[in-house]
């Protein structure tokens, strides 16, 4: 179980990281698109156009992260062969009526 809440932790954790990178990465962009623009290399709409085609495409990649992370922890605690909540409820039941045989 304590594993269990473990992995779920890294990966929550993983995930929120993603998601502050993405928003991070926006910021940066814009400032360099506005130092492109200073510069001359690109022109105001060319810069807007792109940058909001990258933010756009940002936030389709934390939109799926959003709604696939639960199946991705999934597999991942599967791939990993790690014990469940419900596997060690499982066992814990079975280690209750072995007791109660035993005793």
């Amino acid at each position: 179980m304590e594993m269990d809440k473990h992995v779920s932790d890294v990966l929550r954790k993983g995930f929120l990281l993603g998601v502050g990178m993405i928003s991070l990465t926006q910021e940066k962009l814009k400032s360099y698109m506005n130092d492109l623009i200073k510069k001359g290399e690109i022109t105001e709409k060319q810069g807007k156009k792109l940058t909001e085609e990258l933010a756009e495409k940002a936030q389709e990649t934390k939109e799926f992260l959003e709604k696939n992370v639960e199946k991705i922890t999934v597999k991942v605690i599967e791939k990993l062969k790690l014990a469940t909540q419900n596997d060690i409820k499982k066992i814990e039941k079975r280690i209750e009526k072995i007791e109660k045989k035993l005793s």
